[in-house]
């Protein structure tokens, strides 16, 4: 019988995420199938839910539920065998190690300088780092969130560590400007790119709430008087823009 899911703060799973399910649903997927790529590019808008699809995506790669465990692993925990659902449980150490931001194989790569993500954050944190076989996991998990400030020596460098990977070994690269700010060459090792996470319905709400106090400056400065068709005309164009902020991209 399958339990339920721990319900506390911070153990988000698949079903809160909200409006991304082409590219929750690819990720399960490629977990399920264990067709794990050893690199994957999101993209999106500052808040749209990133670290959290990576913050998911990590933890069910670590989950040991419905894994048999090793004989050390057996000496640490017992997996909850009962959990029938699709990871993460929630429930098992690695993953509550996860949430609590001190599993061993879950690395998430930080820089000094606010707008910089330099060559030796990538050399220390990654490359130097990678060759070592995971702690306690079965993958060994990198994610780089702002990826788009890693200047070009990083990036190269990052893409030596892309070219030859561990088996073991996940990159999850966290953009929000991909294209104009990551290399090509970069993004086309990016194998596992399942989808393009576009807004959310949040960053929506927020541009119009924004657009709304816009036109009621407008409007004070006309004394109140509402151009009928200028605004309908206005309303027609922000319902396709919310719609196409909406969407999620077709996976390539």
């Amino acid at each position: 019988m399958e339990t339920s899911r721990n319900t506390e703060p911070g153990y988000v799973t698949w079903s809160d995420v909200v409006g991304l399910a082409q590219l929750t649903d690819n990720l399960q997927n490629a977990i399920k199938h264990n067709k794990i790529s050893h690199a994957y590019l999101i993209q999106g808008e500052k808040l749209s839910g990133k670290r959290m699809i990576a913050d998911i995506f990590a933890r069910a790669l670590q989950c040991e539920a419905g894994k048999a465990p090793t004989a050390h692993q057996e000496t640490l925990f017992d997996a909850p065998a009962q959990y029938q659902g699709p990871p993460p449980c929630n429930q098992c150490r690695a993953c509550k190690q996860a949430v609590n931001g001190n599993h061993p194989d879950i690395i998430y790569v930080t820089h000094e300088k606010p707008n910089v993500i330099s060559v030796d954050n990538i050399r220390q944190q990654v490359n130097g780092d990678i060759d070592i076989k995971p702690y306690s996991g079965e993958y060994k998990i990198y994610i780089i969130d702002e990826a788009e400030k890693m200047n070009v020596q990083a990036q190269n460098a990052l893409l030596k560590t892309l070219e030859e990977p561990p088996a073991y070994a996940v990159i999850l690269l966290l953009a929000t400007r991909a294209e104009a700010n990551v290399s090509a060459p970069v993004r086309g090792r990016e194998t596992g790119r399942s989808g393009l996470l576009r807004p959310d319905l949040l960053s929506t709400v927020r541009r119009a709430v924004a657009n709304m106090e816009k036109e009621k400056r407008k409007m004070s400065k006309k004394n109140n008087r509402i151009n009928v068709p200028e605004a309908r005309k206005a309303m027609d164009k922000f319902k396709m823009e919310a719609a196409s902020d909406l969407a999620v991209a077709a996976p390539s």
